[in-house]
């Protein structure tokens, strides 16, 4: 009787050909001869595999590739052995747990599944870092923030991201090169380092330099100019202050207003004595006043002393015995004679009025018999003339009349005699040899 072979068992008797031994199955072998059952067909171990029956040694087990590991006790083929994931390698074979993977290190990534050694674990690029192990993917790599670039490949903190220097900026992530840190523009500045944006020049200043690093680059707007933009880049933007308004000090985002009751012609005014007080006999309630036309006149009849008024309110009514016959006026003058009150109004006729600046119609004189008015006095009608007394004229006499100076009536002449209210020659055969309203007599 003959041993099976090692690799076989034979659990029967009786048996007459060496092919009644049966092999031990894939994933198994037995180094025993004779067996007689199959518990003596071992396992191949963890890590390994074997495809092929009736194997002799443990050496037949083949083992699990580079990249790989199997965790399978008795694998009949390759397919039981599994890739290391993508983030890890393997460069030894026969393994046989997913421990003995080993991750990419820090500053790494691979996205090769059973990667057979470190050389599939890929640098971060320029400008990101990694500090974690194992990583999958190139999008796990951390970009270096704003304001900031590296030119180290494989960096595995952000240690390695510099700052982009004073008086520049960068706003993206990831940059790789100092090169890409641009220069503050015009009307900007960055006093820090790694600055993700400049700041803007204040309002009331500008800047003409690039790449500043400090306010300082920052000029003033002048007195007499303001400017409201911010970040501005040009002197340009210094705007002169309009007609009524003005700017004392520099920097300034705004112009001063003159207040109410002055105005002022210039342009680009530096102080406030530019603001004009509107004149006596005018007012304006209007702040900002860009020329004198905004001041306003009293209006006739009324007058204010004050310059710069701000309110018609100042405007006085002349006091009886005065008058403002225009518009603007400061003062109000008394009413000539011949005048009294407001509006110096005429006495009534035959009246003359002697006083300056007389307030009542009792001021007025009644003219005698034989005078007649005039604005300040009355005066003597002449020869020939007559005038009833309060007349405000001297009538000529009539035909065949005569008066002396200042003569209430006339009388009729030598020669004629009265008859109703006329003068008639004396008849025939009488006579009046003197003037008078007597009547003729009969010569004798």
């Amino acid at each position: 009787c003959q041993d099976c072979g090692a690799g076989k068992y034979l659990p029967t008797q009786g048996n007459d050909a060496e092919s009644d031994c049966m092999a031990c199955g894939a994933g198994k072998y037995s180094p025993t001869i004779g067996a007689t059952e199959a518990a003596v067909c071992q396992d191949c171990i963890a890590g390994k595999y074997l495809p092929t029956q009736g194997n002799d040694a443990e050496g037949d087990c083949q083992l699990c590739g580079t990249g790989k590991y199997s965790t399978t006790t008795g694998a009949a083929d390759a397919a039981a052995c599994q890739d290391c994931s993508a983030g890890k390698h393997l460069a030894s074979q026969g393994n046989d747990a997913e421990a003995d993977c080993e991750l990419c290190g820090a500053g790494k990534y691979s996205t090769t599944i059973g990667a057979a050694d470190a050389a599939a674990c890929q640098d971060c690029g320029a400008g990101k870092y990694l500090p974690t192990q194992g990583n999958d993917a190139e999008g796990d790599c951390m970009a270096c923030g704003a304001g900031k670039y590296s030119t180290a490949t494989g960096a595995i903190d952000a240690t390695t991201c510099l700052d982009c220097g004073a008086g520049k900026y960068l706003p993206t992530q990831g940059n790789d090169a100092e090169e890409d840190c641009r220069l503050c523009e015009r009307g900007s500045y960055a006093a820090a380092t790694g600055a993700m944006l400049c700041s803007k020049c204040a309002a009331g200043t500008f800047s003409i330099s690039a790449g500043s690093s400090s306010n300082k680059t920052c000029t003033a707007c002048g007195p007499g100019k303001y400017s409201t933009l911010e970040g501005a880049n040009a002197s340009a933007a210094c705007l002169e202050c309009v007609p009524g308004g003005y700017a004392d000090s520099e920097a300034s985002t705004s112009c001063h207003h003159c207040t109410s009751g002055k105005y002022s012609t210039l342009v680009g005014a530096a102080s406030e004595m530019s603001c004009v007080k509107c004149a006596a006999g005018k007012h304006s309630g209007v702040a900002g006043a860009g020329s004198e036309s905004a001041c306003i006149e009293c209006e006739r009849g009324k007058y204010s002393q004050k310059a710069g008024a701000t309110s018609s309110a100042t405007c006085s009514i002349c006091e009886v015995g005065k008058y403002a016959a225009m518009a603007g006026a400061s003062n109000c003058s008394a009413c000539p004679a011949a005048n009294i009150s407001e509006p110096c109004s005429a006495c009534p006729g035959g009246n003359y009025l002697p006083i300056v600046g007389a307030t009542s119609i009792s001021d007025c004189t009644f003219c005698a018999t034989g005078t007649t008015e005039s604005p300040t006095a009355c005066l003597t009608c002449g020869k020939n003339e007559y005038s009833p007394a309060g007349s405000s004229s001297c009538a000529a006499c009539e035909a065949n009349t005569e008066s002396n100076e200042e003569s209430a009536t006339c009388r009729c002449i030598a020669g004629f005699e009265l008859s109703e209210v006329t003068c008639k020659p004396c008849l025939a055969g009488s006579f009046k040899k003197d003037p008078g309203d007597v009547a003729c007599r009969s010569e004798e």
